[in-house]
């Protein structure tokens, strides 16, 4: 599964609410008395989620860990840096058309780009 939230800030200091929904998602799925293992590039801001939601998921008695790739390893993660090039495909291609349909542009800063 893949799921994408839109944020205004990196972090789970600045986006509080990411953590609690990513864990509700999870839950959602079925996952709740699965373990899961978050994977991570190290960047900062990703490791901080990933702290949040696994610190929220062992509250609640759940296997969560995480297995972040050593620094420079892109090769690690091939098949989510696809998946998220994959998103980003999927929302330009809807932006795109939403923009042929209506005929004018639509400025990154409209609130239907977060939903596309």
């Amino acid at each position: 599964m893949i799921w994408a939230y839109p944020v205004d800030k990196k972090g789970a200091d600045d986006e509080q609410w990411v953590a609690d929904r990513i864990v509700a998602d999870l839950n959602a799925a079925g996952l709740q008395r699965c373990k899961i293992a978050f994977k991570s590039d190290q960047e900062p801001s990703i490791v901080d989620v990933q702290n949040d939601v696994m610190r929220r998921r062992n509250k609640q008695g759940l296997n969560t860990s995480m297995q972040n790739s050593p620094v420079g390893d892109s090769d690690n993660n091939g098949r989510i840096e696809k998946a998220i090039r994959e998103r980003e495909g999927v929302a330009r291609t809807l932006r795109f058309a939403f923009e042929e349909r209506i005929g004018k542009e639509i400025d990154l800063a409209h609130p239907i780009i977060p939903w596309l």
